[in-house]
């Protein structure tokens, strides 16, 4: 049934085949039913989309949270009027508007699985849990299983999710499961049995913060990333595409105000310009270096990360720098993959600046970068 919520299994997945057995498919919605850069790009995973409370409410059987409705209102673009004995009874909203009888104070944590760099020919067929989920009144630990059944490829990792004092701010850690795989997967030649090849360091993160974790990727064939939302489910945005390259080669970034954090904690602004424009920026970042970045996939740069609207994130050594913007980056509503490099050697000539995040722009892509 839409919006059941087996907690020791799956946390809430989200089943629309039995309501609406014409969205069956292996693994993605019809064509016509998907963005078009979504096709073209990635496709969320069938099963994919899980939530879960963070914290013990002390009322497990309360099923009218924000957490479960935000997922199905965001999963579907649509409210979905359901069986009010076991998804609540709520009066369906306004175009735009959320549902009443809907608490989104109650936190939780959303997990998100896509397949990236999607051939348009290709057809997977992934499958994803959520078990052994632990809770207190401050503390939840959980275990993530992803199975490719096509690929032959199983993945796990946990998460624990703290509560910290300021509101709406958790801590966010992953390491190696703690439970073994299938008992049809062991031992089974044919299956590899996998952990994501890097985790990101313990995040700070507040309410609609992304965490994006890729678990595997394979020659020739699709990345499955999860993306982690933490916090009030009114405030996680959701993921409409997969990250793709700029369609012009020239594309300028927009930084107004920017301001950084790294893995949650914000480090102090040195002299930045209040509106920094151009195709090739700088920045500045305190015990990394200098990060030269773009649009596109100059020879010389690596993959980076990506930017949507206000927000570019930078991945590093499983740091995750969020650069924000009061204005969006770049040009739309899509999401576009980030390209750079990492001078670790350069660090401003004033001392009093190395403790401070620093941005400017380039007049062009150095020559250093062009291979």
């Amino acid at each position: 049934m839409l919006g059941s919520c087996r907690t020791t299994a799956i946390g809430c997945s989200l089943k629309f085949a039995l309501l609406f057995p014409a969205l069956l498919l292996p693994l993605f919605a019809r064509a016509e039913d998907l963005p078009p850069q979504a096709f073209q790009h990635g496709a969320r995973a069938n099963d994919g989309l899980q939530c879960v409370f963070l914290f013990d409410t002390g009322n497990k059987r309360d099923v009218s949270d924000g957490c479960r409705a935000a997922s199905t209102l965001r999963f579907t673009g649509r409210f979905l009027v359901t069986n009010p004995g076991v998804y609540g009874s709520f009066d369906p909203p306004a175009p735009g508007a959320s549902p009443k009888n809907i608490d989104n104070s109650i936190p939780c944590i959303q997990f998100d699985a896509w397949l990236e760099k999607l051939p348009s020919d290709v057809a997977e067929s992934v499958t994803a849990e959520l078990s052994n989920i632990e809770r207190t009144d401050s503390k939840m630990s959980a275990q993530r299983r992803v199975r490719d059944n096509l690929g032959q490829v199983f993945v796990s990792y946990s998460v624990t999710v703290e509560k910290l004092p300021e509101a709406g701010a958790y801590r966010v850690s992953f390491g190696d499961s703690s439970t073994p795989p299938p008992t049809d997967l062991r031992p089974n030649e044919q299956w590899k049995i996998a952990a994501p090849p890097q985790y990101p360091l313990p995040q700070i993160v507040r309410d609609g913060d992304e965490i994006r974790l890729p678990l595997y990727s394979a020659s020739g064939r699709a990345e499955l990333v999860d993306y982690i939302h933490t916090g009030r489910p009114d405030r996680m945005a959701r993921r409409n595409d997969a990250a793709h390259d700029a369609y012009s080669l020239d594309a300028a970034f927009t930084l107004a105000r920017p301001s950084l954090t790294v893995n949650g904690i914000t480090v102090p602004s040195g002299n930045v310009p209040a509106m920094l424009s151009g195709e090739t920026p700088w920045v500045y970042v305190p015990g990394f270096g200098r990060f030269i970045l773009s649009f596109a996939p100059h020879p010389g740069l690596e993959w980076t990360g990506e930017v949507h609207g206000q927000l570019a994130t930078i991945t590093s050594g499983g740091n995750l720098l969020r650069i924000h913007s009061a204005e969006r980056i770049a040009a739309g509503d899509a999401v576009y993959n980030l390209y750079g490099t990492l001078d670790a050697t350069l660090v401003p000539a004033d001392p009093k600046d190395r403790d401070h995040f620093m941005a400017g722009v380039m007049p062009k892509m150095p020559s250093s970068t062009k291979q």
